[in-house]
Order: structure tokens, then C-alpha cells, then sequence
């Protein structure tokens, strides 16, 4: 589930792999709203992966808002794929942590 939200950010960002622009533009957009929703499916995904909905939203929100339209920068780089954003200030809930 962690990789659902690093795939998320990176869409977010304008990062996807997707080659057409408007499919490009769509999963941004999508997954900016995502984010910005906080419904259900992505608080969901966030106990899945054990992060804190609350926390992880500001600092993904965050992250994108820093990073929109920006190439990637050199520190989220793998090589042949790209790096994701570290989630490392997103800590579990407590009744997942226990």
C-alpha cells in the first residue's frame, strides 16, 4: 500500500510514466484530488500501509504543492525509474502501531 502513495505523489507531481500528456494530466489531477479528498479509499490505503491519514495527506499535500510541475529532483531518482518521496515523518495510527 506504501507504493500506492508514492504512486500517488509522483502523479500528483506530474511524474507518471504515462506518455500521452492528457492520460498525464488526468492521473494528476486524479490523484491531486486524491489527496486533497482524503476520503474513504485513501484512508483505507493509509491504515493498509500504516501511516497516519491526517499526517500523510499534509506531507504529501506538501510535497506536491513544492514539487508540481517541476522535473524530478535528483534526490528521488532511481536509476531507470525515477525515486519517490520519502514518507518517513508519516507514522502509523496507534491501533495499527500496536
Amino acid at each position: 500500500m506504501r507504493a500506492t502513495i508514492l504512486l500517488a505523489i509522483e502523479d500528483a507531481c506530474g511524474w507518471s510514466a504515462v506518455s500521452r500528456p492528457a492520460d498525464r494530466d488526468q492521473n494528476r489531477q486524479a490523484a491531486l484530488r486524491w489527496f486533497k479528498e482524503g476520503g474513504d479509499d485513501f484512508r483505507y490505503v493509509c491504515v493498509l500501509a500504516g501511516f497516519d491519514a491526517d499526517q500523510t495527506r499534509r506531507a504529501a499535500l506538501s510535497f506536491i504543492f513544492e514539487h508540481q510541475g517541476k522535473s524530478r529532483p535528483a534526490e528521488y531518482r532511481r536509476p531507470g525509474v525515477g525515486r519517490t518521496p520519502k514518507l518517513a515523518d508519516a507514522t502509523p495510527p496507534e491501533s495499527v502501531a500496536a
